[in-house]
């Protein structure tokens, strides 16, 4: 009978420790590489499953180990690139967002380089995900249009947005621009 190699097998009574030392090290190190296993989802590409956001809380071990390139561009990239044929070059924020951002502008000027608020700051890196999921440089399963328009209308409505729905993590803004900008090459 050969031993399964990924089971833990149990130590013998003599090779236990002793104290609980150790046993509070590995405590401690576990509980902060819990604190990592969001940037984990979100770097794989499957932490907001296929572009629905619920799919990040019931995300498998498996999806953990495996990413999704990204060819996204930034929001200064699009200002220069080609459109995906979907989005006109003169429609508005607040258009395709559903949105009430003031002022209501174009996308090509959130885009452009420039000071901006921090909502405008979310704006435009939303922005430039969608254009980034309509043009398929991020894949549905990584962020996809419903899931970038779910953000900021979360983040419109409450002044952040929850990766794991109903969970403990609430993103704020800087934490949001962050998050899409791991989509960009």
């Amino acid at each position: 009978m050969t031993a399964d190699l990924h089971s833990p097998q149990p130590a013998p009574e003599a090779q236990r420790p002793s104290s609980s030392a150790p046993l509070d090290g590995r405590r401690r190190l576990l509980r902060a590489g819990l604190g990592t296993a969001p940037v984990l989802l979100t770097l794989t590409g499957s932490a907001l499953g296929a572009d629905g956001g619920s799919g990040a809380g019931s995300a498998g071990v498996s999806s953990m180990t495996t990413s999704t390139p990204c060819d996204g561009c930034s929001p200064e990239a699009w200002a220069s690139s080609s459109w995906p044929q979907s989005i006109d070059r003169d429609a508005k924020f607040n258009e395709l967002f559903a949105a009430r951002l003031e002022p209501d502008v174009p996308l090509r000027r959130l885009l452009t380089a420039g000071s901006f608020t921090e909502e405008q700051q979310v704006a435009r890196h939303c922005a430039a995900a969608l254009l980034n999921a309509q043009s398929g440089r991020t894949p549905a399963t990584v962020l996809g249009a419903d899931t970038v328009r779910q953000v900021w209308a979360s983040y419109e409505a409450r002044g952040y947005y929850e990766p794991i729905p109903r969970g403990a993590v609430k993103w704020d803004a800087a934490r949001i621009v962050d998050w899409l900008a791991t989509t960009y090459a």
